[in-house]
């Protein structure tokens, strides 16, 4: 056994079984690949895959319980990496984050332009993804950091840290006849077309406030991301709710909001590492310029 077998499989899952993009990735051949996965299987005595007509199309049983130890040495072997590069005090590297459309859009930028100033060898990348995506970047070790305000259900490995709390806001048209109403009711806003954001299927914080106080959405129109969510309302399309950070007052001027914290739970926007996970001094000052209130003492305290 050794890591580029490891290496081999991983890249194989993370490329829905295609053998031929795993390669490309490992900058390999696809008979190459399929050796060192073979000549694993051997050792191991049992497949790790399961084969349709010589294609891999599932993991089997065992091979899922390999997989996941398979992460999770790959990711102990590149921390051993990073420990001789901040060795050698090499300032140079990569930082990869995983976030949300929500949090990408911003609350990331101008923490990633006081980075880059202090930084300028780290090239920093951003990934958008789902909850879910975010979280098997983070533990399949493409990712460094994640940002998002959905976490529920993510698992033990990962850490959760939040760092910003924002109050939720209503949008609307801006001759919105909300706008003469006063303080709103679930009711009131329940009279309109809602806007929800429902990438994952399920329900979220906003609809759950309607359907705990027993108020009927009538008409729903669902959106990918927030920037959509905009738009439909912008064509009076609907209204929404939304955590007050996605609105900007010159960016979004034919946008009204009005305050709706007393209808809806905050929205918190989470850190999210992996537990006994090695980080870059580089890493630490990012987490700084996201959240002043995440120190490297107290990021390497809940880290573990």
């Amino acid at each position: 056994m050794n890591i580029r077998q490891l290496r081999c499989v991983c890249e194989v899952v993370r490329h829905d079984m295609n053998v031929s993009r795993a390669a490309a990735s490992l900058h390999s051949s696809q008979p190459a690949v399929s050796t060192q996965i073979h000549r694993l299987e051997a050792e191991l005595g049992f497949e790790i895959f399961v084969r349709r007509r010589n294609r891999l199309t599932a993991l089997t049983a065992n091979g899922k319980a390999i997989f996941d130890r398979a992460k999770r040495a790959l990711l102990e072997i590149e921390g051993i990496h990073e420990i001789r590069r901040e060795h050698l005090r090499d300032d140079t590297g990569t930082l990869v984050v995983a976030a949300s459309h929500g949090q990408s859009r911003n609350v990331l930028p101008a923490a990633m332009k006081r980075f880059s100033r202090r930084f300028p060898k780290v090239e920093v990348t951003v990934r958008h993804g789902t909850r879910k995506q975010i979280a098997d970047m983070l533990l399949g070790g493409e990712a460094h950091v994640g940002l998002t305000s959905d976490v529920s259900e993510l698992g033990e490995r990962l850490l959760l840290l939040p760092c910003h709390r924002y109050r939720r806001i209503v949008l609307v048209p801006h001759k919105h006849s909300l706008l003469k109403r006063g303080r709103p009711t679930l009711a009131a806003l329940a009279e309109y077309p809602f806007v929800l954001y429902e990438p994952s299927g399920s329900a979220g914080p906003v609809a759950n406030a309607f359907a705990e106080r027993g108020v009927e959405l009538r008409q729903i129109l669902f959106a990918p991301n927030s920037d959509v969510m905009k738009a439909y309302v912008e064509q009076g399309l609907g209204i929404t709710a939304l955590a007050e950070f996605m609105f900007d007052e010159r960016r979004d001027k034919s946008l009204r909001a009005i305050d709706a914290s007393h209808l809806f739970p905050p929205s918190v926007t989470y850190l999210l590492l992996v537990r006994k996970q090695y980080l870059r001094s580089y890493t630490y000052a990012f987490l700084e310029e996201i959240s002043p209130r995440l120190t490297r003492t107290m990021v390497e305290e809940a880290i573990g």
